[in-house]
């Protein structure tokens, strides 16, 4: 984590406030080539207050930075006006969900929750438990080559373009997260 994230970048919410920490924290480190086989790496972090920016908001801070460092022209985003802002993503949630029809009205009263009893919460927290102390879980990064990279944006975009889907807004992150669920999840 050290390479995106410096050792005085607040964890926590109350530490960035206690600290007047800035609103943003940028890590920049540079790998040289000779010291990684002819290849020269550039690692860009990027943190925030999850009070200030949301998933969302971060997402579309980082497009703005891979559109500029790419030179390519970028949509600013929508000012918020005052009231309640409409959520995009809370639109498409919902169309689906009423999409998915008589199996989702079942739940109606446990939006946005699992419905489970005591004995998964139970197991949930025990597996949880299990993973940390005596597996040793912890924050990991994934390294690929530029290669894997590549061919797995590229297939992504273009199965997108043969659906007639815009590739605009779907960042290199969007796409190694969407992975990294599904290699998860085969398992």
């Amino acid at each position: 984590m050290t390479v995106f994230l410096h050792s005085t970048t607040p964890r926590q919410y109350t530490a960035w406030e206690s600290t007047n920490h800035p609103l943003t924290c940028w890590n920049v480190v540079y790998f040289p080539a000779e010291a990684n086989n002819g290849v020269a790496y550039t690692c860009v972090g990027f943190a925030r207050c999850h009070g200030l920016f949301d998933g969302g908001g971060a997402s579309m801070i980082m497009n703005a930075l891979v559109a500029e460092l790419k030179g390519v022209e970028w949509t600013v985003p929508p000012s918020l006006h005052e009231g309640i802002n409409v959520n995009p993503l809370e639109e498409v949630l919902s169309r689906e969900s009423n999409a998915e029809g008589a199996s989702r009205r079942n739940f109606q009263d446990y939006a946005n929750y699992t419905p489970m009893g005591v004995s998964n919460f139970v197991k949930l927290i025990s597996w949880h438990v299990r993973e940390r102390f005596w597996r040793g879980a912890d924050r990991r990064i994934v390294l690929l080559p530029k290669d894997v990279l590549s061919y797995v944006i590229e297939d992504v975009r273009s199965a997108l373009r043969n659906e007639g889907r815009q590739i605009e807004h779907v960042t290199t992150g969007d796409i190694l997260v969407a992975w990294i669920f599904k290699v998860k999840l085969s398992c």
